[in-house]
């Protein structure tokens, strides 16, 4: 496994700033944040951003889109993502999963989800990039079956951005990664003390066992990236950020150590 930094998690600084600031960390990689850290969206404007990473020595792993399969927009916007990923040189793009939550989902919501995927898959498969398919409330991924069943509908070119969610109580979130492991293609991670936090932490007090995590997605095989997604608004950026890298540092190498 190696480790990441989602840009977003630098916000509101421009993207520049971000990406110096995690380049004094030991991360190796970033996922760049479709918002304002890529517009406008140019060729142009992705090669200033891919060649500042390659500087800094840092891959770009995920161009973090907000392609919606499953609604109007998907088919509107998603050759021009895909076409930023592949400027970015990205490995991945992220996209969202829908806009109902799964308990809730109608069939016809589902099945155009399932269709703007593979329309989006075929063209990224040309493009030479994967898909990663947020898991997030909103969206037919927020409950662990509503990813697994997605996960069997789609291509294999798609796989699942997996993430605990604060929703869930800590026995909660082991099982979850049990089973969405082996479907991961990427992972974010951000830690809150407490379900009821009102607040972020660093990874180090997360209330799920970030350990356990990393060592059931090793399990199953996972070599990809763990990103860190968001970080603590109590310190200064570039400390924060550092923090959270190291500490997944430390045990990415226990956990190599164990799988020797």
């Amino acid at each position: 496994m190696k480790i990441g930094v989602c840009t977003i998690s630098g916000r509101p600084a421009p993207v520049e700033d971000v990406l110096q600031g995690i380049a004094t960390t030991v991360a190796s990689g970033v996922e760049i944040w479709g918002r304002e850290h890529i517009e406008p969206g140019t060729p142009e404007r992705c090669e200033e951003i891919r060649q500042l990473a390659e500087e800094l020595q840092l891959d770009i792993p995920v161009y973090g889109s907000y392609v919606r399969p499953g609604t109007a927009q998907c088919r509107d916007i998603g050759e021009r993502e895909i076409r930023i990923a592949r400027d970015l040189n990205a490995s991945m793009i992220r996209v969202w999963a829908g806009e109902q939550e799964h308990q809730d989902v109608t069939e016809a919501h589902w099945n155009a989800v399932v269709e703007d995927l593979e329309w989006l898959a075929e063209r990224a498969t040309d493009a030479g990039i994967e898909i990663t398919v947020e898991r997030h409330a909103g969206t037919v991924t927020n409950t662990m079956e509503g990813a697994r069943e997605l996960m069997t509908e789609t291509p294999a070119c798609v796989g699942l951005n997996y993430q605990p969610s604060f929703d869930d109580d800590v026995d909660t979130v082991a099982r979850d990664i049990e089973t969405l492991a082996p479907l991961a293609n990427n992972v974010h991670i951000q830690a809150k003390a407490a379900t009821d936090a009102s607040s972020r932490c660093p990874l180090a007090f997360a209330y799920f066992d970030v350990a356990d995590l990393l060592s059931t997605l090793a399990h199953a095989g996972f070599d990809g990236y763990v990103e860190v997604e968001f970080v603590t608004d109590r310190c200064p950026y570039r400390a924060a950020v550092a923090t959270d890298v190291a500490f997944l540092e430390v045990l990415l190498e226990e956990i190599a150590s164990e799988h020797q």
